[in-house]
């Protein structure tokens, strides 16, 4: 992850991203992975500014997921500020940890609360369904 570029994109968007492969003089296309738009958001009253992730493409931030990318869409390129590449990489690890689904400790907590549920007095059992007349 040491070549983690911020680009400043035609349409105005900013993408901060992985470079796996830069464009060269035959074809215009960058393969980039991890990419994050970056999105500022200001409060009301301009009082606060908050700066925020979220996913370039959508399902796209998954292990062996790139995106081939028009360079000639790409307005200006700099290095990110210490402060959004932190932000980055703490981004991806939460993305990464989502889609790779939950640990057997996850689903053995998931089973223990869905077992005291069930046995709660609180919970009220529905009469059984016939089937036969579901429609």
């Amino acid at each position: 992850m040491n070549n983690i570029i911020q680009f400043k994109l035609m349409s105005g968007e900013e993408v901060l991203c992985e470079v796996v492969e830069w464009d060269d003089d035959t074809a215009a296309t960058m393969v980039i992975k991890n990419a994050f738009e970056i999105c500022f958001l200001q409060s009301p009253g301009s009082t606060m500014r908050l700066c925020t992730l979220r996913p370039f493409m959508v399902g796209q931030i998954q292990e062996g997921s790139t995106i081939a990318l028009n360079a000639d869409l790409i307005a200006a390129q700099a290095n990110p500020s210490r402060e959004i590449l932190d932000n980055y990489r703490d981004t991806l690890q939460e993305y990464v940890k989502y889609f790779d689904g939950p640990t057997d400790k996850d689903l053995d907590e998931i089973e223990k609360e869905m077992d005291e549920i069930t046995e709660s007095e609180n919970v009220l059992r529905f009469a059984p369904v016939d089937k036969d007349k579901m429609h």
